[in-house]
């Protein structure tokens, strides 16, 4: 099965018939043939594949390609006025903040976003904007050790993940479109998903994508099969797909219409 697309990028108008799961990176790379947004961690984790969507930062690898429709999605091939670079390209090239050069594309994005607008994207909470110029200093996560001088004068606040009640509020604000029903179920599912042994847990933010990529396919309910075929949105490394596709998550998906208090272990 495939549906109609219609998106404009760099400028560009495309009109396409795509599968409904095809990710936006794929469509980038594989359909129109943008390869510098590039495909890196697959855990949606390194942000190699941000893109600029209507000017506002994603990563194209948690997005499906029709969840664009409509919009103008804007990659690194599309920053540069003919051979004049924009002033972020400019200032990662003389300040040499390129390191290898794969992930630099979306590096270079997501810094547009930042430093044009005073603002940055945080799916859980949407676009933060500053109200006076702030003082940016950007850096990398998980990948560097903070000296300890520097960790000294650091606020350390770790954040849990939510309990049901305010995940389903924040999906619920982010995405009123979104079926009750859809949201409730999708909630729980992922509630009881964070119980199972994973490489990497699922955060909110894909929570958020994958309500997002139901909807763009029309479904109302979850079942097994559409948790199957979906999966990939909410869990970023094959060995945790493997570990959980098939009877595990109907095993998971059945635990979560249990009512509340009823015992786990059944």
């Amino acid at each position: 099965m495939h549906v109609p697309l219609t998106i404009t990028v760099n400028g560009q108008r495309y009109e396409h018939q795509v599968e409904p799961r095809l990710l936006l990176v794929h469509f980038l790379r594989e359909v129109i043939g943008a390869t510098g947004t590039k495909i890196g961690c697959d855990t949606s984790q390194c942000g190699a594949c941000t893109v600029l969507l209507d000017g506002v930062s994603m990563k194209s690898c948690t997005a499906l390609a029709v969840q664009a429709d409509g919009y103008e999605v804007t990659t690194i091939e599309g920053l540069a006025n003919g051979s004049e670079l924009h002033p972020t390209q400019d200032a990662f090239w003389e300040k040499h903040g390129l390191q290898c050069g794969f992930c630099t594309p979306g590096m270079i994005l997501a810094s547009v976003e930042l430093l044009s607008d005073y603002q940055v994207t945080i799916p859980e909470l949407g676009t933060i904007r500053a109200t006076t110029p702030p003082i940016v200093i950007i850096t990398s996560n998980r990948t560097r050790e903070l000296h300890d001088a520097l960790k000294r004068r650091c606020l350390y606040w770790w954040i849990d993940y939510p309990d049901f009640e305010k995940e389903y509020r924040i999906i619920t604000e982010k995405m009123p479109e979104a079926p009750a029903r859809l949201v409730e179920q999708v909630t729980r599912f992922v509630q009881e998903l964070r119980t199972a042994e994973l490489y990497k847990v699922s955060g909110i933010s894909e929570t958020l994508d994958w309500i997002a990529a139901l909807v763009a396919l029309d479904r109302h309910e979850l079942d097994c099969k559409t948790i199957d075929e979906t999966l990939g949105l909410v869990l970023k490394t094959q060995e945790d797909l493997e570990a959980i596709r098939g009877e595990r998550a109907q095993a998971l998906f059945e635990r979560s219409l249990l009512p509340t208090g009823t015992a786990r272990n059944q």
